[in-house]
This record gives C-alpha cells, structure tokens and sequence, in this order.
C-alpha cells in the first residue's frame, strides 16, 4: 500500500508533487461548498481515516472508486511528469 497524504485548502490553488509510491489528494473546502455533490469527483475511501484526523470527513464524498492522486510525481532532475 502507498503512503497516502491528505492536502487540504481553503482560497487559493494548491500544486502537489509527490515521489512514486506516494498518494496525495488535495481537498479544496471551497469547492466542497460550492459544488452540487452530483459533480464532485469523489475521494478513495483509503483517505478516510486521513479526512476523518482533518475534521473534513463530512465535506467531500468518498467512494471505492475515487481518485487517489492529484500529484505530479517527482523524477530524477528536478522535472515532472503530468
């Protein structure tokens, strides 16, 4: 299993990179109170425990088949791959 980080924002655009192996998910509360639950993309459930320590539990939907990274993956030289 990959090591999960949860990245969470409020106002703003957030940007993660990651090395392979590591899952991130950016959580943007702003949009959490915006979009109609019909629209979000929902979160893997392996985040929950992530969502739950946050307090964000309640503000995005989760499912089995959510995503799972929103990184760009770190490669040797500094560059990223999309």
């Amino acid at each position: 299993m990959n090591k999960k980080v949860l990245v969470t924002v409020a106002g703003g655009v957030a940007s993660a990179y990651a090395e392979p192996g590591i899952d991130v998910v950016i959580l943007d509360l702003d949009d959490s109170k915006v979009t109609h639950p019909s629209e979000m993309i929902p979160i893997h459930t392996s985040f929950q425990p992530l969502m739950k320590f946050a307090g964000v539990e309640d503000d995005w939907i989760i499912s089995d088949d959510g995503r799972v990274s929103d990184a760009y993956y770190a490669v040797l030289g500094g560059s990223h791959v999309a």
